[in-house]
């Protein structure tokens, strides 16, 4: 067993090749990954083989959360906001895995601790019947399988609890034993204050 890393600064360019090959018998096995963080935080969608959109809204009153012109979003200090994440998949797909990292500023109201919003709003023929379902500090993750042409929903509430300016990471979807197929949303800024 193996392991190569190479420096990011080593790698400017457009391209590069890549050669992995092996010497004696048996068989290799091997993966290659970038990590990295991206330079600019709002990052436009991107659809390979998934679509995947997050929207937010008010639970009490409709001024709460306001999207601006630029699609960033205002939420009122102490506000509790229905995040709405809805993934579409042409094709039906098996073990998908759908991460929202939560921006700072929010924390998650945790309906199974007693906490959150009742949202008997939801449609069930909507909601996305998940395998397995995290709600951690910084991340909500679900997992399970997409009918083919069906948009499913994941419906969760936030309470916006610190002021200040934090950016929203895009929500992703991925194919777990297929990583070429993955989605994700556009990123955004969200500024916590108020009242507007």
């Amino acid at each position: 067993r193996a392991r190569v890393a190479v420096p990011w600064t080593q790698l400017a360019g457009a391209s590069h090749t890549l050669a992995v090959a092996k010497t004696g018998p048996g068989r290799l096995y091997y993966r290659v990954g970038i990590q990295y963080a991206p330079a600019k935080l709002d990052l436009p969608p991107l659809d390979a083989g998934f679509v995947v959109r997050r929207s937010y809204r008010a639970v009490d009153r409709p001024s709460d959360v306001t999207r601006t012109p630029d699609g960033n979003y205002k939420v009122r200090l102490g506000a509790v906001v229905v995040v709405t994440l809805e993934v579409l998949s042409t094709s039906h797909r098996y073990a998908v895995a759908l991460v929202d990292p939560l921006p700072a500023g929010f924390e998650i109201e945790n309906a199974r601790l007693g906490r959150g919003v009742k949202l008997e709003w939801a449609q069930p023929d909507d909601m996305w019947a998940v395998d397995f379902q995290n709600m951690r500090d910084d991340r909500v993750e679900a997992f399970g399988s997409l009918p083919p042409n069906t948009a499913k929903k994941i419906v969760y509430s936030v309470r916006a609890v610190t002021s200040g300016k934090f950016s929203i990471p895009p929500v992703e979807a991925e194919a777990m034993y297929d990583p070429t197929l993955w989605a994700r949303a556009a990123g955004a800024m969200l500024v916590v204050g108020g009242p507007w």
